[in-house]
Parts: C-alpha cells; structure tokens; sequence
C-alpha cells in the first residue's frame, strides 16, 4: 500500500483542565459530599494526567464533519480523482470528538 495523501481535522473547541473542574461543578447541584475537596482531587488528576488542552466538537461540528474535511484534503493533496480510489483508512488518536451539550 502507498499513502497518497494524508490530512487531519481538529475541533475548533479548546477545552482546558479548569474548564473541565467548572463543568463538573455546574452539573453537580446534587452532590453530597465536600464538592470543593472533590473538585480539587479532580483538578490534580487532570494535571497528573499531562493533558492541559482538550479539542471538542462545538454546537456547530459534527465529528463527521471532521472527516469528511480530512478526506477530502487528504484526496487533494494525492492528486487522485475520487473515482480512483477505492478505500479510505481512517484513523483516531484517543476519543477525542465530543459533541457540545
């Protein structure tokens, strides 16, 4: 197999670790114990975890729509006519495409 053309699609959304702390926060109006001892534990986690920026989809994107935009800059980029082809491979790193709530 030879690769022609290869591209990626990032959502435009950049969500970082004290982002994810103040969703949990807001969608924990029911919490019973000591939410703020909970929340830092968490925020530790995330900071253990490496990760300091996360890409999801906003209310406008669809992971589709990530896919369908690699693709075809990929096909651009291999200079194939789209009925040369006869497969795409289509890979992910983690999960990453999240839809916005």
């Amino acid at each position: 197999m030879i690769i022609k053309g290869i591209s990626v699609s990032i959502p435009s959304r950049v969500v970082t670790n004290d982002d994810m702390v103040e969703m949990i926060r807001d969608q924990s109006t029911e919490f019973e114990d000591d939410l703020d001892q909970t929340l830092e534990t968490v925020k530790k986690l995330l900071e253990k975890s490496g990760l300091k920026l996360r890409h999801w989809c906003d209310r406008h994107e669809l992971p589709i729509d990530h896919v369908a935009k690699a693709c075809k800059e990929a096909l651009a980029d291999s200079y194939l006519q789209k009925k040369s082809y006869r497969a795409f491979d289509i890979c992910r790193y983690r999960s990453w495409f999240f839809r916005a709530g």
